[in-house]
């Protein structure tokens, strides 16, 4: 960071007249058989003894192996150091990715050496075609490498995008995000919050890998991943927290599928996961997964399942839960437990709302007028 900001330094306009002026400006620069930059410019002034050209209207493309495209960087004034390759365009100016991005932001600075493009001030990003499915992107400060194709947002990071239609979109907030065009993925880091119309989550480090890339197509959610922090403190106590369509969770992970018009479509939280319902219905398991079928929210609960209400305990294999109809069905080693009575069975099922339980292959101790009671 040391060195970028003495480039920035340096690089300022000389107060000596130029050298020489050109007008319609426009070189290429090399390595070895490689293009390295290509610059454009209405006006080009040189000042040969400080090293440096002034451009304006300065347009430049930042090569690098590997990328069919380059890195599109253009400003009204710009600044270039000859022997070395470092530039920067001061004030407002534009960065247009090789995926069609564009980001808008001001005074970027450009490493030869590392090949980044750098700036300290508020970056807008979003997909060139204005589509309504890409993510919208801003933040404070940016990094990219252009060798990895990656762009670091460096703190108040907020990403949307439209989900499905125009009334729902999915929003991030993070401090600081990373986005990975081999990985086709992004990640957003330290106190990491999501929300839409089906979910809200909390955590700390969140992954969010994208459809596969079509050409002229936006970036689009896919599939989340929400985890707690390596270091967890006393209040997140190493888990997130979800609320999935009004189901409060607690896990040690959360994964979340959209499909390909950006619709929600399932959940599941993993590892000793805990949900409660709106009605008090406590739900307990190692995978907790909520999903839609036939349009109806079903809740899939696998190993070590207990799920408890006002006045039931029972615990089995694996189960599904009904939240609007209220119904639960126990598979495996299935038990139902109610005051010190007690059900067991292969396969029982009952409702939250009522006192019915329907059993295959029972044994217990349960009373059946007493189970029947309302």
């Amino acid at each position: 960071m040391r060195r970028t900001t003495l480039l920035f330094v340096a690089l300022s306009v000389p107060i000596t007249r130029p050298t020489i002026e050109i007008r319609g400006f426009h070189m290429v620069e090399s390595k070895g058989a490689e293009r390295s930059i290509e610059v454009w410019a209405d006006l080009a002034r040189v000042f040969k003894s400080e090293n440096l050209m002034v451009f304006d209207q300065m347009v430049a493309d930042v090569w690098t192996q590997d990328q069919e495209s380059p890195y599109r960087v253009s400003g009204q004034i710009g600044i270039l150091k000859s022997e070395t390759e470092d530039f920067v365009i001061e004030g407002d100016s534009r960065i247009l990715s090789p995926d069609a991005y564009e980001f808008f932001t001001k005074n970027i600075r450009f490493n030869s050496q590392n090949r980044h493009l750098e700036t300290s001030e508020k970056v807008l990003g979003a997909p060139q075609e204005k589509s309504e499915d890409g993510f919208r992107i801003s933040g404070q400060g940016m990094d990219i490498d252009t060798r990895e194709g990656s762009y670091r947002v460096l703190s108040a990071v907020q990403a949307i995008q439209k989900m499905g239609n125009s009334s729902n979109q999915l929003t991030i907030h993070s401090e600081q995000a990373l986005f990975s065009r081999i990985q086709n993925n992004s990640k957003f880091e330290k106190k990491v919050t999501v929300s839409s119309k089906d979910l809200a989550m909390k955590g700390d480090l969140l992954t969010v890998q994208f459809s596969e890339r079509v050409a002229g197509s936006p970036l689009r959610a896919e599939s989340l991943y929400l985890e707690p922090s390596k270091t967890p403190d006393k209040e997140s106590k190493g888990r997130i927290e979800a609320d999935i369509r009004n189901l409060k969770i607690q896990s040690r992970g959360m994964r979340a599928q959209f499909n390909e018009k950006g619709e929600f479509t399932e959940s599941e939280a993993i590892g000793q996961a805990e949900g409660v319902t709106q009605d008090g219905i406590k739900l307990f398991a190692e995978k907790l997964r909520s999903k839609q079928k036939a349009g109806v929210t079903v809740i899939e609960l696998s190993e070590q399942v207990r799920i408890q209400t006002p006045d039931k305990d029972a615990t089995c294999d694996n189960a599904e839960f009904f939240p609007d109809s209220g119904e639960v069905i126990l598979n495996g080693i299935a038990s139902v437990k109610k005051e010190d009575q007690l059900i067991q069975g292969e396969r029982i099922r009952f409702s939250t709302k009522n006192s019915e339980i329907h059993v295959e292959k029972a044994r217990g101790t349960m009373d059946k007028g007493q189970l029947l009671q309302e």
